[in-house]
């Protein structure tokens, strides 16, 4: 008996310890564990144990919302789209000395603009509906319909804005500045006309272009003579396959041909530009009424634009020849044989001190863009708020000759002559995301003009936007 109870704790002790060894030799490996189904206490069944699926409802698509800044309302395939739109813009202005402005220091809405946006058949087909109010009467601005063909061969037809240099095409939501450079305003062909165009290139940039043929005639206004202006852009960014600090290096050229034959051009009236060297508070260094363009107006253009992270780099140059004559308010010629040519240039260098560039958009080739079926979640990678600073230089030269003198009455006394006009401007953005804007201007302008005895024209001018966009 006392020989049993030592040899008995022994065993126990050896059983416990092969069992304590068992369970850390598999605890590393995977237990399966199984159910057992008995029948008078004998297992007849062996079934793994499956770990409960989870089921995961299919999401809905979200048919409103908000799709990068811009607000939609769709059905579930994206076979139609509707966005419902605003741009409005107050804006301040001021002008010094007084004796030179051409208005005095007031706040007034420049722009108010109800816009409607519409996509059918996943993008394919979009078209585009926005109204001018803030005007004297109320007008139609933008009226068109693009079909995305095929990424090199795609059409637009309708009202839109002319594709002539990368700063005229770029929407007035995301100018640099308060106004465009006075060289678009003065010596593009135009703002928004009735026309079609084609359009494409490459998704990355490496090539893209635009050239329709259009009325001519201004906003709203029918072509009265079957003559068109041809007009077309071409881009290109040579190194955006490369990755270097100049893969966004973007350069381009556009041109504008513009017959024009009064014997059959009932638009007598049609300026030589819609804005002839006039500054950003619409002060008139030239009388531009009566000013009729006879034969072909060309213009050419050449465009640079270097994004280098915080820092934009922008560039233009635009020339152009014209043929005219003048006629009096009985539509007689005072003179003919005229000629109008002009060059400018203009470099704008901007720097975002808070944020980068990605808030503005500037013009391109329309891109076939589908809202995703599941939008993704919401990030915070970008500010909401950015502040960018500019300083643009400019000069325009321009030399008119009224020609031989057709009637009693002087043939151009108050134009005829050589024009030099200096700008430089300097200007604040602060952006609130996408939707709200706020901007500082000032610009400098020199005018001068040999053939006359006045002094050169200085004019100091001042000016503040407060801008919303939904």
């Amino acid at each position: 008996m006392k020989i049993f109870i030592p040899f008995s704790i022994i065993f126990l002790s050896t059983q416990l310890a092969v069992t304590q060894e068992s369970i850390v030799s598999t605890a590393e490996e995977p237990v399966e564990l199984t159910t057992k189904t008995k029948i008078h206490n004998a297992p007849i069944k062996e079934t793994p144990i499956v770990p409960e699926l989870r089921i995961q409802e299919e999401k809905e698509p979200q048919l409103a919302g908000f799709y990068k800044g811009k607000f939609f309302l769709r059905d579930a395939e994206n076979k139609f789209r509707f966005s419902p739109k605003i741009r409005l813009q107050i804006d301040a202005t001021s002008a010094f000395p007084e004796k030179n402005a051409a208005r005095k220091t007031t706040v007034f809405l420049r722009r108010a603009r109800p816009e409607l946006s519409f996509g059918l058949f996943q993008e394919k087909i979009q078209a585009f509906l926005g109204a001018e109010l803030a005007s004297k009467a109320p007008n139609i601005t933008d009226a068109w319909i693009r079909l995305f063909i095929h990424p090199w061969f795609s059409l637009q037809f309708g009202q839109f804005s002319v594709p002539f240099t990368l700063e005229a095409m770029t929407s007035n939501k995301y100018i640099d500045f308060i106004e465009r450079a006075a060289i678009n305003t003065n010596l593009t062909p135009g703002d928004k006309e009735q026309g079609l165009m084609l359009f494409g290139g490459a998704k990355d940039g490496l090539f893209i272009y635009h050239v329709g043929a259009f009325n001519g005639s201004g906003q709203n206004k029918k072509n009265e003579n079957g003559v068109f202006d041809v007009t077309g852009r071409v881009a290109s960014k040579p190194l955006v396959r490369s990755e270097n600090l100049f893969s966004n290096l973007q350069i381009g050229g556009s041109f504008s041909l513009t017959p024009r034959d009064d014997s059959q051009d009932t638009r007598i009236g049609r300026r030589v530009s819609k804005d002839w060297l006039q500054s950003a508070t619409k002060k008139r260094f030239f009388a531009s009424e009566g000013l009729i363009v006879e034969g072909l107006q060309t213009r050419f253009a050449g465009e640079l634009s270097l994004p280098i992270d915080r820092v934009v780099l922008r560039s233009e140059a635009i020339t152009m020849h014209s043929k005219t004559h003048r006629v009096n308010d009985m539509q007689v010629r005072t003179s003919e044989g005229g000629t109008l040519n002009a060059l400018g240039v203009n470099l704008t260098l901007g720097y975002w001190i808070v944020g980068k560039r990605h808030i503005k958009q500037y013009g391109g080739v329309p891109k076939r863009k589908v809202i995703p079926k599941f939008l993704p979640l919401a990030g915070k990678e970008k500010e909401d708020f950015n502040v960018q600073i500019l300083l643009r230089g400019e000069w325009l030269n321009a030399d008119y000759s009224p020609g031989e003198k057709t009637a009693v009455a002087l043939a151009d006394p108050t134009n005829d002559g050589n024009y030099q006009w200096w700008i430089g401007t300097a200007g604040i953005n602060f952006w609130w995301t996408k939707h709200l804007r706020l901007s500082f201007n000032y610009t400098f302008n020199h005018l001068s003009r040999d053939k006359t005895n006045q002094e050169s024209i200085i004019l100091h001018e001042l000016g503040t936007r407060t801008g919303f966009h939904f």
